[in-house]
């Protein structure tokens, strides 16, 4: 059984108290690189890949979702993003489309011939891009919180938000784990929408552990937000998308407001919308039975359809 390959080279612990029996591995995508990856549930087809969204290790999937996906759908696949967790990344400053490859070299690695791909922030626009250039590789894309990319016309962000995040950006980096651990919650805290319950002990407890698990200091800047920011707005690009598509965004988005889910649902013909009242930015424990009836629901309508 691999590890990971990273500043630490540290293994992979438990993924907290799920339930699934999962299967760690390492993914070498390129000379010098590879990914921490891990297979949950059985072997069985159809597979889910979750995408994660800029700088979250996989581990901030809830074990809950996770589980109830074997139980309901087949394995799940989880990967750390490069730069994030246990992966590791390169010098030279990387592209969305880069990211794009590593999702591709996970689905190459697990040896799974298509997916139902879930992805979560820029893991929703690493999901867009998959879609497009191997559609034969993704058999539905759900899109949680994300957006078609953005330019002129594009609702931005919260004001109050840009502000905290300008204001960390140009600030000092964290130089302590639990400085770490305290700008985690902290951007979780800026990021929730006014529905459901925020345990502050919980998340202190889940991003100790998120940062003792992983292998960069805690003065570690991923190159994610680069790479977002620098990546070309997909709307032309997706009125191309044949895959079925869920489009499921919440209306206290601080990041991406609403309007960014309608975006989408216009630019990608075979597409649903489902707008969650008092959801943030944000996958919260509360949220997941929601969420996972969702999917189920969809996954299910995409499996019945006959093969084109």
């Amino acid at each position: 059984m691999g590890k990971p390959i990273g500043p630490g080279n540290r293994p992979l612990t438990a993924p907290g108290t799920m339930s699934a029996p999962f299967h760690p591995t390492s993914v070498a995508v390129r000379e010098g690189l590879a990914l921490s990856a891990t297979t949950h549930g059985q072997s069985v087809e159809p597979a889910v890949l979750l995408i994660s969204g800029a700088e979250e290790p996989s581990a901030r999937w809830p074990s809950a979702l996770i589980d109830r996906l074997c139980q309901h759908v087949g394995a799940v696949v989880t990967y750390d993003q490069r730069d994030v967790g246990g992966s590791g990344s390169v010098a030279e400053t990387y592209a969305l489309d880069d990211l794009v490859d590593d999702a591709l070299a996970v689905l190459d690695h697990v040896d799974s011939t298509a997916v139902h791909v879930v992805g979560r922030g820029m893991g929703g626009m690493i999901s867009q891009l998959l879609a497009l250039r191997h559609p034969t590789r993704v058999r539905s894309l759900t899109l949680l919180s994300t957006t078609a990319g953005v330019n002129e016309a594009s609702e931005q962000p919260a004001p109050w938000l840009v502000d905290r995040m300008a204001e960390r950006l140009f600030g000092d980096p964290p130089s302590t784990p639990i400085e770490r651990v305290q700008a985690i919650v902290e951007q979780q805290q800026w990021f929730r929408g006014n529905r459901f319950d925020f345990d502050l002990d919980r998340e202190l407890d889940a991003a100790a552990r998120e940062v003792a698990a992983s292998s960069w200091p805690p003065d570690h800047v991923p190159g994610h937000g680069r790479a977002v920011v620098d990546a070309e707005p997909r709307h032309a690009q997706l009125s191309e998308l044949t895959t079925p598509t869920l489009i499921v965004h919440g209306t206290d988005d601080p990041v991406y407001p609403p309007s960014h889910a309608f975006v989408l649902h216009e630019l990608i013909p075979n597409s649903d919308v489902e707008l969650v009242e008092g959801l943030g930015h944000e996958l919260p424990v509360g949220f997941v039975d929601q969420f996972v009836g969702l999917l189920e629901t969809f996954i299910k309508k995409t499996e019945s359809r006959p093969s084109a």
